[in-house]
Parts: C-alpha cells; sequence; structure tokens
C-alpha cells in the first residue's frame, strides 16, 4: 500500500498528521481519511496537476498521480505533505 501523510505544524512547533491518503496498486480511487474539511475539499476540488506539465485538477480518484501531486501542493510552512511512502 502507498501512502502519502499531510501534516500540519502545530503552535508548540510539532507536526501532527491532518489526513492520511492510501492506494494501493488495483484500486480505482485514492482512500482520504482525516480533518473532515480538507478531506471534503480534496474530494471535492482536488489539487493543480504540477506534473508532467499538466494544469488541470487532478482528483482521488485519478489514483498513483493524485498522490504524487499532493507533496507539490502541500509545501508551505504550515502545511506539508511527504513523499509517498510504501507500507
Amino acid at each position: 500500500m502507498k501512502k502519502v501523510y499531510i501534516h500540519k505544524l502545530e503552535n508548540d512547533g510539532s507536526q501532527s498528521v491532518l489526513v492520511t491518503c492510501s492506494w494501493e496498486e488495483g484500486d480505482k480511487e485514492v482512500r482520504v481519511e482525516g480533518d473532515s474539511d480538507v478531506v471534503s475539499a480534496l474530494k471535492e476540488h482536488g489539487v493543480k496537476g504540477y506534473l508532467m506539465g499538466k494544469e488541470e485538477d487532478i482528483f482521488p480518484c485519478d489514483g498513483r498521480e493524485f498522490l504524487e501531486a499532493l507533496k507539490y501542493n502541500f509545501k508551505s510552512g504550515y502545511y506539508n505533505a511527504t513523499d509517498i511512502i510504501e507500507e
């Protein structure tokens, strides 16, 4: 199973997992679990497709491509996404 964790920077400097996105080869859609507001936004609006020059939005139904795009969309001081982790 492949996973990407989206972390949030807390006031004390620690990071907490805000959302977990998981996908297994053969799955049609990435499973998105965690903060309900972020989960809803990811499912409804997707993320920008910065990979391979694509400019359209990418959604959980796009599978691995969605996982790969997360780290480019969540890279601020307050929110960041991990690279794809194999678990």
